[in-house]
């Protein structure tokens, strides 16, 4: 039995879907490991710390966060609140 014409086009258009899906990950994934290395050579100036920020960009987020950046403002930004 032959597969109807509305299920071949429901096929190609999931298959479509995945593929743009696909693409838009990469590019958030590209942009988020870059903004990484962006951090890593503003702090150290080195293009191999940049490198290694790209590669394990997810690792060096939590990092920077927590043992690199000088500031204390908190999560959100914006001046402490005095009591």
């Amino acid at each position: 039995m032959e597969p109807s014409q509305p299920q071949k086009q429901t096929q190609s258009t999931n298959a479509t879907l995945m593929t743009v899906a696909q693409v838009i990950g990469t590019i958030i994934t590209i942009i988020f490991h870059a903004g990484a290395a962006k951090l890593s050579y503003d702090k150290y100036g080195s293009i191999g710390w940049a490198i290694l920020a790209f590669i394990f960009g997810s690792i060096y987020y939590p990092y920077y966060a927590f043992f690199v950046s000088g500031t204390t403002t908190g999560m959100l930004g914006g001046r402490r609140m005095k009591w």
